[in-house]
């Protein structure tokens, strides 16, 4: 829209770099993709599948990111014109999308499975906790893709306690790892710091990070991460270890 300014891209580079990542997500989510989602991808040497595994917050984040930006690019008139062919591949995408979605509703329980195994053709575990990277993503789902209103209703809500350096006493929701990310990662396109109950925890849990990482001497808060070895991983730190589980709320 060039109201943004990058010394490092011009808006030619970025339409070319969009127009480049969704003809290749097209193509992905045709050749290896399970009812419209997609599984974890190698990108070097060449664009593979890194398992048979598909999961569903890493898709979820995925179909909020583009519906964003296939967002922007309808505000700014640029959906019929210039860039017509981006925005009609994204919504392509995420239309082929929700039949996987609702594949991953459980039945008896009304909440997501977490993983489906292309091979084994099985669903494993739940991605059912509010304290989840995939929270402010759960309403656009159900919004965007007609899903039931279940999957949302029926998240568990937890709160955990941390006791501060200065000896305060401080709650905020239970992440399931405990994790920055999956306190913060949400705002990256939900504005929850203007919600009321979910703003104070988020400051609380900015606290609690902040407070242990100058107590053990960490260069950032303790979160998901690429393994210098290779891989990733994204229980590197469990809540437990440092936040007790205090109630069901």
């Amino acid at each position: 829209t060039k109201r943004l300014q990058l010394d490092f891209l011009a808006q030619s580079a970025a339409i070319l770099q969009a127009q480049k990542v969704m003809a290749n997500l097209l193509r992905v989510q045709s050749d290896w993709g399970w009812k419209g989602l997609i599984p974890w991808l190698r990108l070097r040497p060449t664009l593979q599948p890194d398992s048979e595994a598909i999961a569903l917050i890493d898709n979820a984040n995925l179909s909020h990111s583009l519906a964003v930006f296939a967002g922007a690019l309808f505000r700014a008139n640029l959906h019929g014109t210039l860039l017509k062919t981006l925005y009609d591949n994204i919504v392509s995408f995420l239309a082929n999308q929700r039949e996987g979605y609702l594949a991953f509703v459980d039945s008896r329980f009304g909440v997501f499975r977490a993983t489906y195994d292309k091979g084994s053709q099985q669903f494993d575990s739940y991605a059912d906790r509010f304290g989840s990277e995939v929270r402010a993503t759960i309403p656009f789902l159900v919004t965007y893709f007609g899903l039931p209103a279940s999957v949302w209703d029926n998240l568990i809500h937890t709160v955990s306690r941390y006791l501060t350096q200065k000896g305060r006493m401080v709650e905020t929701f239970s992440a399931f790892d405990g994790g920055g990310f999956q306190y913060f990662w949400p705002l990256l396109r939900s504005p929850e710091e203007a919600l009321p109950k979910i703003g104070e925890m988020l400051l609380n849990a900015l606290l609690i990070h902040s407070d242990f990482r100058e107590k053990k001497g960490l260069p950032g808060f303790v979160s998901a991460s690429s393994l210098p070895e290779g891989g990733y991983s994204g229980r590197l730190f469990h809540a437990g270890r440092w936040m007790r589980e205090w109630s069901r709320c």
